[in-house]
Order: structure tokens, then sequence, then C-alpha cells
């Protein structure tokens, strides 16, 4: 579905007239709109008085009114955005024709891939290891898995997760070999694990 921006905050004081006043133009007899909520006259005073502050004589007053004014008419354009949102059902023509500007469409991120640069150091502290690995885009966080060494058949991982491309496992056995791997966790529930490395531990 699509969206359009209703946030005017990052626009410099020139840019918010500029694009108040396209959003005006491509809205008056936009026959999608017939009756829009707040109505466009509401949008064009705000716009109007907004304007006026702008052009006034600089000053702590002529300030504090124009940034009276920009709240004023980036309400009543966010208002309206809602309004135009909800009552286009998404449908990317009818809300181009708002001259309001379209959000970015979020592109799916998919499997995320095995990830790589994954090694193992000692710790600063007795009994523990440093895992890192190679930051993975679109990762929402990674888990570290983590085993005695060797491997075997009846081996149980126990893993932390962690918001990071890092990790400290602590309370592991000194002079014991540990084998670890990790994967990257997204929106796509497949996980590919990386090569498993092992370490001892000191």
């Amino acid at each position: 579905m699509a969206r359009i921006k209703t946030g005017f905050s990052t626009f410099t004081d020139a840019a918010l007239l500029v694009e108040a006043a396209q959003i005006i133009t491509s809205m008056t007899g936009n026959s999608y709109f017939p009756n829009p909520v707040p109505p466009l006259s509401e949008v064009q005073d705000a716009y109007d008085a907004y304007n006026a502050a702008m052009a006034a004589t600089p000053g702590k007053d002529a300030t504090m009114t124009k940034n009276k004014t920009r709240a004023g008419l980036e309400q009543v354009l966010r208002e309206l955005g809602l309004y135009v949102q909800l009552n286009s059902k998404g449908d990317e023509a009818i809300l181009s024709s708002t001259g309001y500007k379209l959000a970015s469409k979020p592109a799916p991120i998919g499997v995320l891939p095995k990830p790589s640069n994954f090694a193992a150091v000692p710790g600063d502290v007795r009994g523990s290891i440093k895992l890192s690995l190679k930051t993975v885009d679109g990762a929402n966080s990674y888990v570290y898995e983590y085993t005695a060494a060797p491997i075997t058949g009846t081996s149980i991982w126990k893993s932390v997760t962690e918001p990071r491309a890092y990790a400290v496992i602590g309370n592991l056995t000194s002079g014991q070999q540990y084998a670890f791997r990790a994967v990257a966790v997204g929106t796509d529930p497949t996980r590919i694990y990386s090569d498993e490395i092992s370490s001892f531990v000191l």
C-alpha cells in the first residue's frame, strides 16, 4: 500500500511554503477529494498567516509569530494528509495527485546471508570469550551459540542473543575447548549459520 509523507519538521521555512502551496494547488478541484477535511480554506488561511509572518521585519516577536504560524500550518497539512491517506485506500495514483510526497517503499530483505569474518578471541575476564563478525545488512539481532568441543551427535548448543555484531560469552570452563557459531536474525525465519569455529578458553 502506498503512503504519503505527513511530517514537515525537516523542511526549511522557505521549502515548507513551497510544499504547502503545491499541496493546496493540487488539492484544489481534485475530483478524488471534493470535500477534504480540514477544508482547503482552513489550509489556505494557515498558509497565508505563515507567509505573512515570513515576510515580517525580523525581530524577537516576529520570530515567535513565525514559529507559531509554522506549527499551525504543519498541523493542518498533517491533518489533511491523514484524511487523504485514509480516503485514498493506499492508491498510489490518487495519492500522487495530491501534491504530497510519497513515502519510500521498504524493500523486502529476504533471507539474510551467512555471517562472515566470524572470530573468537579470549575475553578480558578469565573464563570468557569475545565473538565478533561482520555486520549483516537487514539484521535485527544476532544469535551466538556455543558448546563444548569436539562436537558430537549429543552436543547441546547454548545461545546468547545480542543486537550487535559482537558478544562476550562468560562463565566458561578455563582450559576447555569450545565450538562457536552465529546467525543473523531478520524478518525472514530462514537462518543460515556461520562456519563453526573453535577456541580454548583461558
